[in-house]
């Protein structure tokens, strides 16, 4: 199942989430917004049920006029049909929701997701040094200590640049 979000113009105080305590999603699209200002859809894979709090939290955050293409999973065995909607609605990158017990178990599927929206010119970002881990180019939020983390390896066919100031992230 496929869900469609836009950040609303009423919404234009997205930064401001970043002053909310815990608004981890709210610094990683602002960081991702700073940096890839062209960037402005988002794809998110997630069991929406258990997760509508954080994608409450990212469609706040979002720039007004930013999509949100929503693939609804309870199982990491649906990642390969996830990949293949995101690819199809040409998302622009991939948020990993902190919150996600699918992915953000760990697994191997999880990274394969990953591996294969990079493949395709689709990175994504996160909010823990495991998102890293998992094939994200970058991560920041309070499991990283604020700082902002980089992976040290571009996976597929990327073809973005980092932003500066950040530390590497240890594998």
């Amino acid at each position: 199942m496929r869900i469609a979000l836009r950040s609303t113009p009423a919404l234009a105080l997205g930064l401001a989430c970043l002053t909310l305590p815990g608004s981890d999603l709210g610094t990683l699209v602002s960081v991702t917004e700073s940096t890839w200002p062209d960037k402005n859809h988002i794809g998110v894979v997630c069991n929406a049920a258990a997760n509508r709090q954080e994608l409450e939290t990212l469609r706040e955050a979002a720039a007004p006029g930013t999509l949100i293409t929503v693939v609804n999973t309870r199982s990491t065995r649906e990642n390969g049909a996830a990949a293949n909607t995101l690819r199809q609605h040409k998302v622009d990158y991939l948020v990993m929701l902190p919150g996600d017990r699918v992915m953000n178990g760990g697994g191997p599927e999880t990274a394969m997701l990953v591996h294969n929206l990079a493949n395709h010119g689709i990175f994504s970002v996160g909010t823990t040094p495991r998102a890293v881990k998992q094939g994200a180019v970058l991560a920041i939020g309070a499991a990283t200590g604020g700082e902002l983390l980089l992976t040290d390896r571009m996976v597929g066919t990327i073809s973005v640049i980092l932003p500066q100031k950040a530390s590497v992230a240890p594998r």
